[in-house]
């Protein structure tokens, strides 16, 4: 039989990523379904812009779009081209620019 330990949350001021408690992965057949983490993007995708890039400063969300993002097919969302089942439900649906804690608004080159 399994023995159940209660999950124990620390709080830790100096680090900059969230910390997600949960019991399980929510993949399309469990609890949650996969959609979009990202507090900034909110389900929409961003392409990043490659056209310019290094040749002026720009606002992170426009430069780097949904970069880095485990549902970004390069050419779109898959969660939104109704590909999610293709996804793993362990992936991290937000742009890597937001995985690392910063802003939309922070200039990037």
């Amino acid at each position: 039989m399994n023995h159940y330990e209660k999950p124990v949350v620390v709080k830790i001021e100096e680090a900059a990523e969230g910390v997600y408690a949960a019991s399980g992965a929510a993949g399309p057949g469990q609890q949650g379904e996969i959609k979009c983490q990202s507090q900034y993007m909110q389900g929409v995708w961003h392409r990043p812009n490659t056209v310019t890039p290094g040749r002026d400063q720009e606002e992170v969300i426009n430069r780097r779009g949904c970069e880095g993002c485990s549902a970004d097919d390069g050419d779109g969302c898959k969660i939104m081209k109704g590909k999610a089942d293709d996804l793993n439900p362990d992936g991290i649906f937000k742009p890597t620019w937001e995985q690392e804690g910063k802003s939309p608004e922070e200039l990037v080159w």
